[in-house]
């Protein structure tokens, strides 16, 4: 089967590197995501999965409190060595996709409507694969190992965890079920192993990995192209010691989540948690987009009686507009025309979870985060 791609692949031309991230640490995710390595948002809340060899489950947690409210089990999948979760408009795709040793030839991408997730036992279909360019034999740590995936278009994204060259490859892959042979579209020296990237169409591509030495780090385009990868990307350290940081998941503006898997060694001693995060990556606009960055501290919020969210806008630009979207990234309170910049709005249909209020000014756009208890 030919499927036309909206894109091609090209190798990043030039690498900068930006100022430290600063990460503020959520808490300790849930004893049964010990081995997190995949993060999804869907109506609110937080999915993710462990890694080899775990239950064949998703597992869905409270945006607030990052309690596990339930389990969705993935009847007719199994868990080989499931490593990152993707969406689209109409479905969810769990990458079975870890090789670290390159002795498996076929990999499988599970894809789960989004609107079965509402029961706790679903059927998934299968989209398997195999690499164009894999050798027969492979021992140790080998170069087809995988750990990151993304929808762009018509396809499926993988990146691969290059434990010999530190770079990584991308392939592309139908996103139907079936067999195929995955295209390699572009490489890229990130000089370290990536386990987890997102992709949206306002911020392009952010991959995560970290390097040889357990530093996190984030890379993403400079300027964002219709091309998976640009001709310019930024590559930044996160404000978190060390960790093996396995998930990513967007959610609205440039506010990311990220999680870390639990790693435990007795010589020399290392204990590190299974901890989730939350960064703010400092895109760079191009001037037909917005210049202005998203200060939060502009926007005031408190709560009100009745329902009712009051906020002040403390900035020295005129309030154009005002919205507020969930996690998901979906509008629920539509843009509306501001005449003062300090009022009171109704939320009182809306469920708990986390939400984001989004100012419009003459100069750009700011952002504030808010937990609301319905």
């Amino acid at each position: 089967m030919f499927l036309k791609l909206v894109y091609i692949g090209l190798f990043f031309s030039m690498v900068s590197l930006s100022a430290q991230i600063q990460v503020k640490r959520l808490g300790i995710l849930p004893e049964a995501l010990k081995e997190t390595s995949g993060l999804a948002i869907y109506n609110d809340s937080l999915i993710s999965h462990n890694d080899s060899g775990g239950a064949p489950s998703l597992y869905v947690m409270d945006s607030l409190g990052m309690q596990i409210g339930r389990s969705i089990v993935i009847e007719n999948a199994e868990n080989v060595d499931w490593e990152d979760l993707a969406q689209d408009q109409d479905f969810l795709y769990i990458g079975d996709i870890g090789n670290n040793t390159g002795s498996r030839k076929q990999l499988t991408i599970y894809r789960v409507p989004l609107v079965a997730l509402e029961s706790n036992k679903v059927t998934a279909e299968s989209i398997r694969f195999t690499y164009p360019d894999q050798p027969e034999n492979e021992t140790g740590q080998s170069d087809w190992d995988a750990e990151a995936l993304v929808v762009k278009g018509d396809s499926l994204v993988v990146f691969t965890k290059r434990w010999k060259s530190m770079d990584t490859r991308a392939y592309t892959i139908p996103k139907i079920p079936g067999e195929f042979t995955a295209r390699q579209v572009a490489t890229f020296p990130v000089n370290g192993l990536v386990t987890s990237a997102d992709y949206s169409t306002e911020n392009g591509l952010v991959l995560l990995g970290y390097s040889d030495t357990l530093a996190p780090f984030l890379l993403w385009q400079k300027s964002n192209t219709e091309s998976l990868f640009g001709t310019e990307s930024v590559k930044s350290t996160l404000s978190v010691s060390y960790g093996q940081m396995e998930a990513l998941v967007g959610g609205i503006a440039a506010h990311y989540y990220l999680s870390s898997e639990y790693f435990e060694r007795q010589t020399p001693s290392v204990l590190l948690w299974n901890d989730l995060f939350r960064a703010t990556i400092p895109f760079e606009k191009t001037p037909e987009e917005s210049t202005g960055a998203a200060v939060a501290d502009e926007i005031i919020l408190f709560g009100a009686e009745n329902g009712l969210l009051g906020y002040r806008f403390t900035g020295k630009s005129k309030m154009l507009t005002a919205s507020i979207f969930d996690g998901t990234g979906k509008l629920v309170v539509p843009f509306t025309r501001l005449d003062t910049k300090e009022g009171a709005w109704d939320l009182s249909v809306l469920p708990s979870g986390i939400y984001y209020m989004v100012v419009q000014t003459p100069d750009g756009y700011s952002v504030k985060a808010f937990p609301w208890a319905g």
